[in-house]
C-alpha cells in the first residue's frame, strides 16, 4: 500500500475537527496555533496475513512494516474468530499498512447468504518514527517522547447479509508517548465500518 499526502494546515483536519464538533455539539477544538508545519507524507506499508481454521472458528495472524515521513514502524498480531460461515480477513481496518483485505479471496457469489463472527485480537508496532510525535521529517519542530513500543488489543463483532456488512471494533490502545514526565495514558476508542 501506498499513501501520498501532506501534513499541516492543507491536510484540513482543523475545518474537519472543527466542523465535527459544531455538528455533535461538542467543545470548540484548540491547539491548532501548534499545528505541525506544512510537509509531504508518504508511507510505504506491507501486510501479510495467514488464515488457519475453519468457517466457524479461525485464527488470522499477521505481520507487517511500513516506512515513510508519517510513521516508520514494524508490526505483528492476529485475531481469533467465532461464528458461522466466516470468510475474508477479519473486520476491515483503515490504516497505515493494513489494507482492507475482508473476503478478498472469495467470489461474492460463492458465499452463504449470512456470516457472522465475534473476535478478539491484537496488535504490537515496534515504531521506529511517528511524525505527530517526533515532529516533522524534513525540518525541526515540536516532539514528545515517544514509546518505542505501543500494542492494540481488540475486540468486536461483525455481521454480513448478501453483501452488506457491518462491524463493530472496540480498541484498547497503550501509551504512546510522554511530555514533561506525564504518560499520555492509555486510549479506548471504537470504530464502525459499514460497508
Amino acid at each position: 500500500e501506498l499513501d501520498v499526502g501532506v501534513i499541516g494546515p492543507p491536510a484540513l483536519a482543523k475545518q474537519v475537527q472543527t466542523e465535527w464538533h459544531k455538528l455533535i455539539g461538542g467543545p470548540e477544538p484548540r491547539g491548532w496555533a501548534h499545528q505541525l508545519p506544512t510537509e509531504p507524507g508518504f508511507m510505504l506499508g506491507y501486510l501479510k496475513k495467514w488464515k488457519f481454521g475453519g468457517d466457524r472458528l479461525d485464527i488470522i495472524p499477521h505481520a507487517g512494516a511500513t516506512v515513510g515521513t508519517v510513521l516508520t514502524f514494524a508490526r505483528a498480531g492476529g485475531i481469533v474468530r467465532l461464528g458461522k460461515n466466516l470468510s475474508g480477513f477479519g473486520p476491515d481496518s483503515v490504516e497505515a499498512g493494513g489494507a482492507m483485505l475482508q473476503s478478498t479471496h472469495q467470489k461474492i457469489q460463492d458465499r452463504p447468504g449470512c456470516e457472522y463472527y465475534l473476535f478478539v485480537g491484537f496488535d504490537v508496532r515496534a515504531v521506529g518514527y511517528n511524525a505527530f510525535l517526533d515532529g516533522n521529517f524534513f525540518r525541526s519542530s515540536p516532539s514528545v517522547d515517544r514509546k518505542p513500543i505501543v500494542y492494540d488489543v481488540l475486540a468486536g463483532l461483525s455481521l454480513r447479509y448478501k453483501t452488506v456488512r457491518v462491524s463493530f471494533t472496540q480498541i484498547r490502545r497503550s501509551e504512546e508517548f510522554s511530555a514533561n514526565g506525564i504518560g499520555s495514558g492509555r486510549q479506548t476508542f471504537h470504530s464502525l465500518n459499514v460497508g
